[in-house]
């Protein structure tokens, strides 16, 4: 059996095809098996991309960049900055920074980072520049053409994300819940309160994102210190750190003690009780000496860790939920019988994965997972169950990759996991459904997710072919 051929839809996010607000199907390819993809109107989202770097998305706020001019920029009072460009002329910062940034050459970036100090900064061009930008961040990130609007690159505000977490060599489509990074300044920690005197370099070497803005610490018994104002149980700090030593990493009153290598880590500590004072993040010396780098603070109110949000100014910021959903498609969607495989990666327990629905909570077919690690497949129509199958207690751990696939029709449903049969169902009646989501039955995003796969088909294939499809 050709797979391929027989399926109505076929999803591989290995192909990497997608754009802003959209993320294509391989099959069917006359559009009507692409998915509609939004996630919000800012760039805090980031992914791994396929050389293990951080990629972000970036905007340069310097206008009409291919012939540049001295202008006056909106931007953030209490923002981290940075201006580059190429020439041998200089500029001149005044408003909401005060610099002045000479150019070395035709071929030489030249760069400087500010916090800023009010809502705009003029800046004053002198002499032969090129490919000004002005963007958020501490180091200067690859050149944005611009024009009358603002530059954008890398992860826009609707672009999918294709992850290559943990060295995969072909990507996953990333969807998170929406989540806040209430830690200000998350890269620029020399604007952390610092206690002891700990020796704070900004801009040491190399990070995660591939480009010289890590933090250097140095110290003993020295701290950094940031309030998040309210510290509850189960909320979750995570930060890239390498280098020598044992660092005290203390949240409130919980204390947390991490050695560091030589090797880029993504460090992740949860909280285990509320406190009402000492309401700090601290990372600190624990009596012998450390010295490391760190990279991307980040703390969440929930019990475990989304991807890097960039924070660059001294409040929090919020990267909106992932919605992948394909609508209005009966077409493609087995009606009265079919088949789905939904291949991922199922990093939370308790939530709705995936469904095929009609917009209802009443009308579907979906593959979830419950509280105690378990995965099931449920029928249900007209606000009635129609079959359940659910692994053993369990099941999988998270982190898991499971590829589960359900064959329906009428009196005739099962569910295989893995190349293995989970059991069987005789579900009395079918829900004609017409929307695919990543996700709840209103398409919104519980848990993180890493998709792989998802292919339908109209027909209810075998068992035989089902063994083969999941293996």
């Amino acid at each position: 059996m050709s797979f391929f051929d027989d399926a109505s839809l076929v999803f591989l996010p290995s192909g990497q095809a997608g754009k802003d607000g959209k993320a294509y199907s391989m099959k069917p390819t006359d559009g009507s098996g692409d998915f509609t993809f939004s996630r919000g109107s800012n760039l805090t989202a980031t992914r791994i991309d396929s050389n293990g770097l951080i990629a972000k998305g970036r905007e340069n706020l310097f206008l009409n960049s291919a012939t540049p001019a001295t202008q006056s920029i909106n931007i953030t009072n209490g923002g981290v900055y940075v201006f580059s460009f190429l020439g041998t002329g200089s500029v001149v910062a005044s408003g909401g920074a005060s610099f002045t940034l000479n150019g070395t050459g035709e071929f030489d970036r030249v760069e400087n980072y500010f916090v800023s100090s009010s809502t705009s900064v003029t800046l004053t061009i002198s002499g032969t520049i090129t490919e000004p930008q002005l963007e958020l961040g501490l180091a200067a990130t690859e050149y944005i053409l611009s024009g009358a609007s603002t530059g954008l690159a890398g992860i826009l505000e609707d672009s999918p994300r294709f992850d290559y977490s943990g060295g995969a060599s072909c990507p996953s489509l990333l969807l998170e819940p929406s989540r806040t990074n209430v830690i200000g300044y998350s890269e620029y920690l020399d604007g952390w309160i610092k206690n002891n005197s700990p020796i704070v370099t900004q801009n040491y070497g190399i990070s995660p994102e591939g480009v010289q803005n890590s933090t250097r610490f140095e110290t003993t018994s020295g701290r950094l210190v940031y309030d998040v104002t309210t510290i509850n149980a189960d909320e979750t700090f995570t930060i890239y750190m390498r280098g020598s030593g044992t660092l005290r990493i203390q949240i409130g009153n919980d204390n947390f003690y991490q050695s560091v290598t030589s090797d880029w880590v993504r460090y992740e500590f949860t909280t285990t009780q509320a406190v009402s004072t000492n309401t700090n993040v601290q990372i600190r010396g624990n009596g012998s000496a450390v010295d490391v780098e760190l990279y991307g603070a980040q703390y969440e109110r929930n019990d475990y860790a989304t991807s890097y949000i960039p924070n660059h100014s001294g409040g929090s910021v919020t990267r909106d939920a992932d919605v992948n959903t394909l609508l209005n498609q009966s077409g493609i969607i087995g009606q009265t019988a079919g088949t789905i495989l939904f291949d991922a990666y199922f990093d939370e327990a308790d939530k709705v994965n995936f469904s095929i629905s009609d917009s209802s909570v009443s009308n579907f077919i979906s593959i979830e997972t419950t509280s105690s690690n378990e995965v099931t497949a449920k029928v249900e129509q007209g606000g009635s169950t129609q079959a359940t199958i659910t692994t053993t207690t369990s099941f999988f751990a998270e982190g898991d990759r499971l590829k589960c696939a359900i064959a329906y029709d009428d009196r005739d449903m099962a569910f295989y996991i893995n190349g293995t049969q989970v059991n069987t169902a005789a579900p009395n009646l079918i829900p004609a459904c017409d929307d695919v989501r990543f996700g709840n039955y209103d398409g919104s995003i519980k848990a993180k997710q890493r998709v792989n796969r998802v292919v339908l088909f109209t027909t209810r294939i075998s068992n035989g072919n089902l063994a083969t499809l999941t293996s």
